[in-house]
């Protein structure tokens, strides 16, 4: 009787990674590995199939036709060890997951959800970073796990990028302090964020668009740098429904200020077969800020 011959599914999940980040140097960084190793186990798995996977450019790596064949199989092998393994609980759930955020979800939402996801899991570890999710969404894989982030509606059906998923839908408002009068200035004096946010971008579209003279009174790094100059009178800011103090107070068309696009919040996972910690995690978030969103319209 012939012996068996059997794969190493570290191979094959140093494979699909490489597959996935287009590159050896972004895949071993992924799997936190010097690229030479990474090279070494293509190179094995190469040897035990007995044909080639990858071309080899200098732009990056692609599969071959071999390698567009053992993909889909690497990874229901490679999903089907970690299903075991979860399933049987022969594995405790452990590790890193980085976590990439707009500053809402970042400081309003994440925090109390990971520590609830901690009680159950308490040997799971974060690395949460705040940024503007356009950044960001180009090195999921690379520098990030997750992201979680905010868009106009449709943004997440129209990405590009797999794995994709819509968590709630919320309004965008102008606001401006109670105690002063600046929203009736011409030009308005805008408070703002960052450049490449997409509310800051949305903010001047509107103004444009209904014909509103407007300028810059203040850019600011932080939502909380936004509502305090917002608050002081040195002008208007554009918030997400959900992020905004009650200490505002908002505008709309009876003020003259156009409507806004409505924000998509939606959360990306790094494609191919992802940690344990990172799947859980992913479907925790999606159903318990579903069900947040959910009940924040009923009330």
């Amino acid at each position: 009787m012939p012996v068996p011959r059997l794969l190493d599914l570290d191979l094959l999940r140093t494979f699909v990674s490489v597959v996935h980040n287009g590159s050896f140097t972004a895949a071993s960084k992924a799997l936190h590995r010097t690229q030479s190793a990474t090279s070494m186990q293509i190179q094995r798995l190469e040897e035990q199939l007995g044909c080639t996977l990858l071309y080899r450019q200098r732009e990056g790596a692609s599969p071959t036709a071999d390698g567009a064949w053992l993909l889909p199989l690497a990874q229901q092998l490679l999903a089907l060890n970690d299903d075991i393994f979860a399933e049987r609980k022969l594995a405790r759930v452990a590790g890193l997951v980085r976590i990439g955020a707009a500053e809402h979800y970042a400081t309003a939402v994440l925090p109390a959800l990971l520590a609830q996801f901690c009680q159950e899991y308490p040997e799971v570890q974060f690395d949460l970073r705040i940024g503007i999710p356009a950044a960001m969404r180009p090195r999921l894989g690379v520098d990030f796990d997750l992201i979680v982030g905010m868009g106009p509606k449709g943004v997440a059906a129209n990405s590009g990028v797999p794995g994709t998923t819509v968590l709630a839908h919320s309004d965008t408002v102008w606001a401006c302090s109670p105690d002063h009068e600046t929203w009736r200035q011409r030009p308005v004096p805008l408070a703002l964020h960052q450049e490449g946010s997409g509310v800051r971008a949305w903010a001047i579209a509107a103004l444009d668009g209904a014909g509103i003279s407007w300028r810059e009174a203040c850019c600011c790094g932080s939502l909380v740098a936004l509502e305090t100059s917002v608050r002081a009178g040195l002008g208007v800011g554009v918030f997400v429904a959900q992020s905004i103090s009650n200490r505002l107070r908002i505008l709309g068309p009876k003020d003259g200020f156009p409507l806004l696009p409505q924000a998509e919040v939606w959360i990306a996972k790094a494609d191919g077969a992802a940690p344990h910690a990172t799947r859980l995690l992913h479907d925790f978030l999606v159903t318990a800020i579903r069900a947040r969103s959910g009940a924040a319209q009923t009330s």
